[in-house]
C-alpha cells in the first residue's frame, strides 16, 4: 500500500471515530435532559399529591411549610 493510501485510511478511521464520539455525547446529553425532566415531573406530582391529601384531611399548615 502506498503512503498516500495509508494516510487516507488513517484519516478516514480517525474522522469516523470523531463522528461516532460526537454522536454518542449528543445522545447522552439528550437522555440526561429527559431524565431531569422526568425527575422534575415526579417531584411536582409528589408535591401536589401531598398538598391534595393534606387538604382532604383538613390540615392547613405543617411546620415544614411555614
Amino acid at each position: 500500500m502506498s503512503l498516500g493510501k495509508r494516510f487516507a485510511l488513517i484519516f478516514a478511521a480517525f474522522f469516523i471515530a470523531i463522528v461516532i464520539s460526537f454522536q454518542f455525547l449528543y445522545i447522552m446529553a439528550k437522555t440526561t435532559e429527559k431524565d431531569k425532566a422526568a425527575r422534575r415531573q415526579r417531584m411536582l406530582i409528589h408535591k401536589y399529591a401531598k398538598e391534595y391529601f393534606r387538604a382532604l384531611a383538613g390540615i392547613t399548615a405543617f411546620k415544614d411549610t411555614l
